[in-house]
């Protein structure tokens, strides 16, 4: 070997070495994880639990996002075959209902810095009416186990539904956002037991193809939003000891 390889040779190997040896994990992870988005939300899961939000829509935000980790981590490790499996399917679309819904109300929300508070308020007066009418359906021998309603909440206006909440807001490129709208409806179909095959093929006689969601991209869209949202209330992010000056 000439003499220039025998030294080129080991240099070259210490440099690949170093170079995986000190690259951050995170960027690694990201690289090999189907969802690498979720990864990072959940790996602030310490922070948002430590958080200490001052206001009710803020308290609102960091619940959910712990709620939508521990949600979606489940339906990602728990259902690799929902394109072909029934029962995955329809699991997977009940578990990312309950979060798609709260999802819309937090971009909703949080669209717009100036109308945070009203908007949240009519995300409350909307709760208020559903409460009271979760109440009075109840048989009366069950409603000492549930909070009281309060006077006159049954006369509040409802919050707007999903659709328009989507229609009122844009993404970062001016984009409307009330595309999304048909992914909820998906999964409420599969929620509510209405895409079974026996129900199909009654009704048109035929065997029928119904979509399922593309979870991962779902999981992805989600959390990709919730790290935007959330960044303000994080603490900053303490410098790389090899990028700090």
């Amino acid at each position: 070997m000439e003499p220039i390889l025998i030294i080129l040779v080991p240099v070259a190997i210490l440099a690949v070495f170093l170079w995986f040896a000190f690259r951050s994990p995170k960027k690694i992870a990201s690289m090999s994880s189907p969802h690498p988005k979720y990864d990072e939300i959940a790996g602030k899961r310490s922070e948002i639990l430590s958080l200490s939000p001052t206001t009710p829509h803020e308290c609102f935000l960091k619940e959910e996002v712990l709620r939508f980790i521990s949600i979606a981590g489940t339906v990602a490790q728990t259902f690799p075959n929902v394109a072909t499996s029934i029962d995955e399917r329809i699991l997977s679309h009940i578990m990312l209902r309950s979060v798609i819904e709260n999802f819309f109300k937090i971009i909703y929300v949080f669209d717009d810095p100036s109308q945070m508070t009203n908007r949240f308020d009519r995300i409350l007066d909307g709760f208020r009416c559903d409460y009271s009418k979760l109440f009075n359906d109840i048989d009366a021998s069950f409603q000492n186990q549930i909070e009281n309603p309060g006077a006159g909440w049954n006369t509040l206006q409802k919050a707007p539904d999903l659709k328009s909440m989507l229609a009122q807001v844009r993404n970062t490129f001016g984009t409307r956002l009330d595309y999304l709208y048909f992914i909820y409806r998906i999964g409420s179909f599969d929620t509510h037991g209405n895409s079974l095959n026996a129900m199909f093929e009654a009704v048109f006689a035929k065997k029928c193809n119904f979509p399922f969601l593309q979870i991962i991209p779902v999981i992805e869209l989600i959390a990709d939003q919730y790290l935007c949202t959330i960044a303000p209330l994080l603490p900053p992010a303490k410098p790389s000891p090899l990028t700090a000056n």
